[in-house]
This record gives C-alpha cells, sequence and structure tokens, in this order.
C-alpha cells in the first residue's frame, strides 16, 4: 500500500465518524417523540445512519492491519461511496422539510 492510500483511508475513517455522527443526529431531530408509523424516509435514514459504520470498521481494520490490507482498501472505498450515496439521497427528504412537505 502507498502512503497515499494510508492517507486517504485515515480520511475516509474521519470523514466517515464525523458524518455518523452527524446523521445521527440529524435522525433524532428528524423523528417526532409520539407515535407514528414509519415510513420510507424514516427507514432510509436509518440505513443510512448504520451505513456510516462499515467504512469506519474497515478503515479501522486496515490500519491495525488485521487482514489483507488490498481487500480492506477496497472495502473501506466502495462502503463510504454507497454511504454517502444514501446521505444524498437522505438530504433529499431534508430538503422536502425546508420546502415545506412533511416527511412523514
Amino acid at each position: 500500500m502507498t502512503e497515499n492510500s494510508e492517507r486517504s483511508l485515515k480520511w475516509i475513517l474521519i470523514i466517515s465518524l464525523v458524518m455518523f455522527f452527524w446523521q445521527t443526529w440529524m435522525t433524532l431531530l428528524m423523528t417526532p417523540g409520539y407515535y407514528f408509523t414509519p415510513d420510507f424516509w424514516y427507514y432510509i435514514r436509518n440505513v443510512t445512519t448504520l451505513s456510516f459504520i462499515i467504512p469506519v470498521l474497515s478503515a479501522t481494520l486496515h490500519t491495525a492491519d488485521f487482514w489483507d490490507k488490498e481487500y480492506l482498501y477496497k472495502i473501506s472505498i466502495g462502503t463510504f461511496i454507497v454511504s454517502m450515496s444514501l446521505l444524498f439521497v437522505t438530504s433529499l427528504s431534508w430538503i422536502s422539510v425546508i420546502l415545506g412537505a412533511s416527511p412523514f
């Protein structure tokens, strides 16, 4: 592994951790405290929050030299792209709330 790939995995780890906590905070803000029927956006927000755990786990295992470095690098990059794509889809829900539509 090159120095550049090591640096990029450290940035993936940092960004994924920050986005995990931010997504958790936004999910808690968007979920009402009273009884409600879960809809499509509720499940997308929860899957997005959980999707940030996989790149954090794989980048941490790569940094700790736990398994095959090349395989963990590919897993980290791929799952990071998927989690950022899900974050974009979730942001569509937030935009609809800002424009006045109810996400529930």
